[in-house]
């Protein structure tokens, strides 16, 4: 009796057992499938209103850019043909105003006076026979003694150093504005007027830096750069 009680009594304990953890697993069971379903709903509903408020933004953007477009491209087409306009205007009235002005590089003075070159010396005087626009101007010079000299076959400048071995002299290879500088640093022996050519300098801006008793340093800056030449006399 006492072994077929304690039979029941473990067969009642496990039938428990098995009933309780059934339910457990069905209580576990049921949310899972009922909850699952609705929150995939619930994704896909919110996945849908993201998509058609990206698309409403997607199409509202692209309605101001095509507004902005359709207002803008008359007024960027009207400036652009107006700025063509333009400079092609100035451009052709640029050409004409060329054409019609007078040559402006240089002006021919012939009604110029005699008048001493230095005021260190009184034996050369010289008259103007051109003058470069913005630049220097060349003169004929003669002697004021009335003799003939080879200086009347040439044109000069009016920059004149007196040594004395004779007067230095700037002789101008070219009277005309494209053509300059080009000038030939000279010495003139008055006693045999004699003009000798010492050195070739293509610059307005020369000058005497030094001088010993058989040689000239002669220095020059055309306005970007610089040199020096050393002649013998």
């Amino acid at each position: 009796m006492t072994l077929r009680l304690r039979t029941w009594f473990l067969e009642v304990i496990l039938a428990a057992f098995f009933v309780l953890n059934s339910r457990r697993q069905f209580s576990d069971t049921i949310p899972a499938l009922v909850l699952k379903p609705l929150s995939l709903t619930f994704v896909s509903a919110l996945a849908l209103r993201m998509n058609k408020f990206q698309l409403i933004i997607h199409h509202v953007f692209r309605f101001v850019w095509n507004m902005l477009f359709i207002i803008s491209y008359p007024v960027l087409a009207t400036f652009g043909i107006l700025f063509v306009g333009v400079t092609y205007f100035f451009s052709a009235l640029s050409k004409l105003l060329t054409r019609l002005s007078p040559n402006r590089e240089e002006i021919v003075l012939q009604n110029s006076e005699w008048e001493p070159l230095s005021n260190s010396s009184v034996l050369l005087e010289g008259k103007i026979f051109k003058q470069i626009m913005f630049g220097p101007a060349c003169y004929q010079i003669r002697r004021t003694d009335g003799i003939p000299s080879v200086l009347e076959d040439h044109y000069f400048g009016k920059k004149i150093k007196i040594m004395e071995e004779g007067f230095l002299l700037e002789k101008w290879n070219a009277t005309e504005s494209k053509d300059l500088p080009d000038f030939d640093i000279c010495l003139y022996d008055p006693d045999q007027d004699k003009l000798t050519k010492l050195t070739t300098i293509k610059s307005f801006d020369w000058h005497l830096s030094q001088k010993e008793d058989d040689w000239l340093l002669l220095k020059w800056f055309d306005g970007t750069q610089g040199g020096e030449v050393k002649v013998t006399i």
